[in-house]
């Protein structure tokens, strides 16, 4: 129902790649109340080189007051909200800054480094720094796993209508309908059922 894109520059190992997928879907579940099967976290790397992954000839290339700057960044894709979500919205985007800043920054310091804790965080010039959070609400609609996406702040609803077919899928073998459906008997907003094979 929604993506978290992570686009960066520094070097970020699987185990801390986890670390921050998982705890962006609990924050998200968190805030909104929402099935954590449907929160989708992506990591794209890139160098001054092209992009790691397949090396497809291009490069990412970021301007910030029309100097280029090696940046690590985030971009959620969420459902559109009222306006009186906006504190919500705030929140979540410090939480985002203060996560990677845990995970990414302070869990495993880089080489050559020139990041000291006193100094503000999403500092240019510093390269495991998260530079900048963007909250876009431009998923209009859509369909995930099967399911056409429900506007948001209805997802319970949502769930009492599927949680039949949720419950067939399951019992047939599908592993994310059977980690939605514990999900469910603990509470929506609980975040991800990480003993579940996903």
């Amino acid at each position: 129902m929604l993506h978290y894109e992570i686009i960066h520059y520094c070097d970020i190992p699987p185990e801390q790649k986890r670390n921050l997928a998982v705890a962006l879907t609990s924050l998200h579940c968190r805030t909104f109340s929402a099935p954590s099967i449907f929160v989708n976290v992506t990591f794209q790397h890139y160098t001054s080189e092209g992009w790691t992954a397949g090396k497809l000839g291009c490069c990412q290339t970021v301007f910030v007051g029309g100097r280029r700057v090696h940046t690590n960044y985030i971009h959620a894709h969420i459902r559109p909200r009222t306006p009186h979500n906006q504190a919500k919205l705030n929140t979540l985007t410090t939480e985002i800054m203060r996560l990677w800043d845990e995970i990414i920054v302070r869990s495993k310091p880089s080489r050559g480094s020139r990041y000291k804790p006193k100094e503000p965080p999403g500092r240019l010039g510093e390269s495991r720094a998260l530079h900048n959070v963007f909250i876009m609400q431009d998923i209009a609609a859509g369909a995930e796993q099967g399911f056409i996406l429900p506007i948001a702040g209805e997802d319970g609803k949502w769930i009492e209508e599927n949680m039949a077919e949720f419950e067939r899928r399951a019992k047939d073998g599908d592993e994310s309908m059977r980690a939605l459906a514990e999900e469910v008997k603990t509470g929506l907003g609980s975040g991800p059922v990480l003993k579940s094979k996903l």
